[in-house]
Parts: structure tokens; C-alpha cells; sequence
């Protein structure tokens, strides 16, 4: 946005200087998703039983990392302009990431 001479985000509370802060911000809480997910996977999936076959379940810490990268890389190349949600509802790839997810659920559940 400072490129396109732009001092604000349209339609968001930002101004062009907070996007190395924003992008830093949403990268380490990218970073922290993923490891909750994997603390949740050590310390409650495998040790409660919850899932019949919980190793599948390693596959969703990578989707999920993939997934919120290609969204963070997205951003910062300035080809995101849409909401994150309505994106990932409208972005094929998204949408396969979301079908893997799902099958491995499935998986570690039968």
C-alpha cells in the first residue's frame, strides 16, 4: 500500500506503515496455532483415547501450517484482498486443504 501511495487500508483500521508489524504479528501467531495444535495432540488426543488411530492427526499441524502460510504469503504479495473466511470459502486450494483436514479427522476417528 505505501508502493500504491496509499497512507491507509480501505476498509480496515490500518494504516500502510503497520503492515511489517502486521505481517510479523500474524506470522508468530500463525506460528503459535500450530503449536497449540501440537501440544494438544501430545497432551490430550493421544493420552485420553479420544481418537482411535491418533496418528493420523500429525497431518493437521502441516495442513494447518501450509494452509495459514500460503494465506500470510498471500497478504504480504498484496494479492489478499478479500477477508481471510470469504477467501478461504472461494479459494480452491483452500478447500482442498479443508477436504484433507477432514479425511484425516475421519481417519483417526474409524
Amino acid at each position: 500500500m505505501v508502493a500504491l501511495g496509499m497512507e491507509r487500508a480501505p476498509g480496515r483500521g490500518y494504516h500502510a506503515n503497520d503492515a511489517p508489524l502486521v505481517l510479523a504479528s500474524g506470522v508468530a501467531t500463525m506460528m503459535a496455532t500450530v503449536l497449540i495444535m501440537v501440544i494438544y495432540l501430545i497432551e490430550d488426543a493421544f493420552p485420553k483415547g479420544l481418537y482411535k488411530h491418533p496418528n493420523f492427526l500429525w497431518a493437521l499441524p502441516v495442513v494447518i501450517f501450509l494452509w495459514l502460510a500460503r494465506i500470510w504469503l498471500l497478504c504480504h504479495r498484496g494479492e489478499l484482498d478479500d477477508d481471510p473466511v470469504a477467501f478461504a470459502l472461494k479459494d480452491r486450494l483452500s478447500l482442498v486443504y479443508a477436504g484433507i483436514m477432514g479425511a484425516v479427522f475421519l481417519a483417526a476417528i474409524s
